[in-house]
């Protein structure tokens, strides 16, 4: 340890004996059945779902309502890359129909004629415990699948979670066709079809209303439909039409029969802000946002013009996937967001003709993961635009973790050790995740010190631990997973810890405080006398209009100039290991997509959130990894006025709101009116 910086003072009260602090015993897998406890047991295996399987699927909720209680399920939801050349065909032969089920619409070619769409590269399937074990003894069927990952709904306890096909796409949809030979599409939370900025016609002649959202998947699941509802512009247009009077649409009656008995997409439309519907306003509402502003730089003293634009995203047909609320409560991306959004890409690109090109808009994103292109969404997404030539074009913001201290960089020379102090939130209703990422060949040991300053023994990269307490009670509160790492990407240690404070006080919880995590390099690639390693904290906040019980952790570091906006790279403040340059979108450093950035109108500074381009490669950050800032827009008007404002939920009314996924949209319109 580094004598320099002391431990934590130990809490006189914790239930410490005198006796050193053990490891609990490693459990068989809830799910898999594996038995954790012999060597190389996690070797390939996706660390959350080696968490999850430990501890019973226990904190996966994400609300703190399950308060540990295990949901160990029959059939379980999953992401299959698949290895080059291979179908879903191939992977779910009559033979696996008890291991495996992939919907129709991936695995029936029968179902896509059209000789345009790309080959699935990652499919969503549900597997039995069976399929883990058959991948670890069949090499054929091992050689089939790049990596599975978990891909997890909130209520695993619920049967209509877990139906037969799980999440598949919806056939025999008719193409959402362009005059123009152009749709812009949306990945997101709260679509106000009805709202006038996405119509045309007139109310006092309710037959010529009509949405400009001409397909929307509503992934919400419904009594009977636990996919979720696909609506036609057509069956958008009747809703519209029937809620009109008088020369008045009645937008919140609409909503309400839209979302049926589901109270979730109502309360979401009801409530003033719409998050989707802000970014559908930037990207293809009748203004341009600089022409609302009265904060421009070097602009005459004048009010805005509100003179609609000319341009095409105005006019532009949309395509929307409305993402359910159990994805847009968990922040952290590590439930259902993968899976979900594969899902929608699929879907929007099977709406859309052969000739008609295609700009997706996903203002989502999470804090954690590799950074180098190489997570399961960023890979398909790039294979996606590949295989569609040139027709398809994705926007991702740029993220907000600039200034989140989320991020840090060890450089570490062999034989030495770094530490990392991670301040874990009281009343946190949710897990904390850390990953540790490192170039291959590089082996440490970590040490583990409570936030009351007893020490857990040092453990190796290889092993796979849990720290439970009480003792071997089997909800974990402490976890770190990972051997070898999946193919295709960087190893990685992942530290898991179980939420801070439960709903109903009848579980045991995991320490808040600061958490010290040493890490010593045993051993450097080939060639190189230090090893980099980036330490990321995943996304834990609470989205708009949500309430989940979640509090984000962070790192401290006293180095870290809390007073800067932008890194140090000289000084005692260049030495610091928490990097802002490191907070980048974790799904946005793909080969393909774009990336958006967020700027301030008064002085065309960077906002206070937005990550820079930064020096790449930089010289604080593991060789391979991406982080550039493709362009920037708007999101900040001034230091004094917040945001940007675009519409709110209903007709007439606007809001504020600020961050990257504003820049995104407005990006994304730019493209569109570029093809």
């Amino acid at each position: 340890m580094d004598p320099t910086t002391p431990l934590p003072a130990k809490d006189p009260a914790s239930n410490d004996s005198g006796k050193p602090l053990e490891w609990s015993p490693l459990p068989v897998g809830s799910f898999t059945g594996i038995n954790y406890s012999e060597p190389s047991a996690a070797d390939g295996l996706d660390p959350y779902l080696v968490w999850a399987d430990i501890n019973g699927f226990a904190n996966l909720i994400q609300s703190g309502a399950t308060d540990g209680v295990s949901h160990v399920p029959t059939w379980l939801p999953v992401l299959i890359s698949l290895a080059k050349d291979l179908t879903p065909g191939d992977l779910a032969t009559p033979a696996r129909s008890k291991l495996i089920r992939i919907p129709d619409a991936y695995r029936n070619p029968r179902l896509h004629p059209r000789s345009d769409l790309p080959k699935p590269t990652v499919v969503p399937a549900t597997i039995s415990a069976g399929f883990i074990a058959a991948v670890r003894g069949d090499a054929s069927l091992r050689a089939s699948i790049d990596r599975i990952e978990l891909d997890l709904p909130r209520d695993l306890s619920s049967a209509q979670q877990l139906p037969p096909l799980n999440r598949p796409l919806l056939p025999g949809m008719p193409c959402a066709n362009s005059a123009s030979g152009k749709v812009i599409a949306f990945i997101d939370d709260g679509c106000a079809f009805a709202h006038q900025h996405f119509r045309t016609g007139n109310p006092n002649q309710p037959t010529t209303l009509h949405t400009r959202v001409q397909r929307l998947w509503d992934q919400n699941p419904r009594p009977g439909e636990p996919n979720g509802r696909d609506f036609s512009g057509a069956e958008l247009d009747a809703l519209i039409q029937a809620h009109t009077t008088d020369g008045r649409v009645d937008e919140a009656g609409v909503y309400a029969e839209f979302s049926g008995s589901n109270a979730d997409p109502v309360n979401r439309l009801r409530a003033r802000a719409a998050h989707g519907t802000h970014v559908l306003d930037l990207a293809c509402g009748p203004y341009f946002l600089e022409d609302t502003m009265c904060a421009r730089l070097n602009a005459p003293a004048a009010n805005p013009t509100w003179e609609k634009t000319p341009d095409d995203a105005n006019g532009a047909p949309i395509v929307f996937v409305q993402l359910p609320m159990r994805t847009v409560q968990d922040t952290s991306g590590r439930g259902t967001m993968v899976g979900d959004v594969i899902s929608a890409f699929t879907y929007i690109i099977n709406q859309c003709a052969p000739n008609v090109k295609i700009v997706v808009n996903l203002s989502w994103g999470t804090l954690a993961g590799p950074h180098d292109g190489s997570s399961t969404l960023e890979r398909y997404i790039d294979d996606l635009i590949d295989g569609m030539a040139g027709r398809l074009q994705v926007v991702i913001p740029a993220g907000n973790g600039y200034q989140s201290r989320t991020q840090a960089t060890l450089k570490i020379k062999s034989g030495n050790s770094q530490h990392l102090m991670w301040r874990v939130q009281p009343g946190d209703a949710t897990e904390s995740y850390l990953e540790l990422w490192m170039e291959p060949d590089t082996v440490i040991e970590m040490r583990v010190t409570l936030p009351d300053g007893r020490v857990l023994p040092p453990v190796r990269q290889g092993d796979l631990f849990q720290y439970a307490e009480p003792f071997n009670d089997p909800s974990s509160l402490f976890g770190v997973s990972y051997a070898n790492p999946l193919p295709g990407t960087s190893p990685c240690v992942l530290f898991a810890i179980a939420p801070t404070t439960s709903l109903t006080g009848s579980r045991p919880l995991a320490p808040h405080g600061l958490w010290r995590i040493d890490v010593k390099v045993v051993s450097t690639p080939a060639g190189q006398s230090h090893a980099i390693l980036d330490a990321s904290i995943e996304r834990d906040d609470v989205a708009l209009g949500t309430r989940r019980g979640a509090r984000q952790s962070r790192f401290e570091d006293p180095l870290y100039d809390e007073e800067a906006t932008e890194d140090s790279i000289s000084g005692p403040h260049a030495l610091a290991l928490v990097r802002r340059e490191c907070g980048f979108n974790g799904i946005g450093t793909g080969r393909k997509t774009e990336t958006a950035g967020g700027l301030r109108e008064s002085d065309r500074s960077e906002a206070e959130y937005s990550p820079r381009n930064e020096l790449t490669p930089s010289p604080f950050s593991r060789p391979g990894t991406r982080r550039l800032v493709n362009q920037f827009a708007v999101t900040e008007e001034s230091v004094t006025l917040h945001g940007v404002r675009a519409a709110g939920s209903l007709s007439g009314s606007t809001v504020r709101l600020s961050g990257t996924s504003d820049a995104s949209p407005q990006i994304a319109r730019d493209l569109f009116n570029a093809l």
